[in-house]
């Protein structure tokens, strides 16, 4: 019988609250659909004879911005048949992914494999990377590995869609303070991304800014080591990782209570996100 490591387990469960409070499993796909006609014309318009359409969710989670997506999708075009084909090696991920999809008819394959290793026999109108790309696996010259991967399984008329935080962000601030503590590599962050796609020559655009903020009201009533137990998914590089020692939970939870900020009665971390656009070769 499976049993999932503390890790595993300390991630889900910290971030299922994380998603219950910030509502971005609804923010990032809106954003998404919003963004399309700027950033994804040609895309858009193919979308408007296409009857069957494939979406690999890279990182897939619980499913749940995917599903989101497609049913915005399906709004916009009526005539299309969406099948997500979904990539999530952690299996109390794909526990309730498949209990989300239970009441779609959008699930196709699910694959307990990264980018890397699984095999894919087909290419993709839309591959979505969203807040995964994180646990992509990095060389010693800070190269992420697979990142040419994406480019490599969009179809023809496709595009990829990467979502991450964005710079100027609390969480990012957070990561560029305490990885360095943590004895950890440098956070993925959006020049890095741009790094690697520019020396990869990989043509993409720099979306716009997802503007929210992520509520704590719920959090600082815990112990400053409870907070940090809650947040430690954002300190998650691989899926080899160890998870934080009890000491980093309680820094974390530390920087939290002196960062956050405060409007009205909403107590919050200012939490931007910005969308990557990729396209074919």
């Amino acid at each position: 019988m499976y049993t999932p490591t503390v890790k595993e387990q300390e991630y889900v469960a910290g971030l299922e609250l994380f998603l219950g409070v910030s509502h971005e499993d609804i923010l990032t796909p809106e954003a998404i659909i919003e963004q399309l006609p700027k950033f994804a014309p040609d895309f858009l318009k193919h979308l408007q004879n296409l009857e069957t359409q494939k979406i690999l969710d890279v990182g897939s989670g619980n499913g749940n911005k995917a599903i989101y997506l497609a049913r915005k999708l399906r709004e916009n075009f009526p005539q299309l048949q969406i099948i997500i084909d979904s990539l999530e090696p952690k299996l109390e991920q794909q526990k309730k992914l498949f209990q989300n999809y239970r009441s779609t008819s959008f699930l196709g394959q699910v694959f307990a494999q990264t980018l890397a290793s699984a095999s894919l026999s087909t290419s993709y109108d839309l591959v979505i990377v969203l807040h995964s790309l994180y646990e992509f696996p990095r060389g010693t010259d800070e190269e992420i590995l697979s990142l040419e991967r994406l480019q490599e399984i969009m179809a023809p008329h496709g595009c990829c869609v990467i979502a991450t935080e964005h710079p100027d962000g609390d969480f990012q601030k957070m990561k560029r303070e305490l990885y360095p503590k943590f004895g950890k590599k440098s956070p993925l962050s959006l020049s890095l991304i741009v790094a690697n796609l520019e020396k990869a020559q990989i043509s993409y655009q720099i979306g716009d800014i997802i503007d929210y903020n992520s509520p704590l009201n719920h959090l600082l009533e815990l112990s400053d080591n409870e907070i940090g137990k809650q947040l430690a998914f954002l300190f998650s590089d691989s899926l080899e990782d160890d998870p934080l020692k009890n000491e980093q939970y309680t820094i974390v939870g530390q920087w939290v209570r002196h960062n956050h900020r405060v409007e009205d009665e909403l107590v919050y971390l200012h939490t931007p996100d910005v969308l990557v656009w990729i396209y074919p070769r």
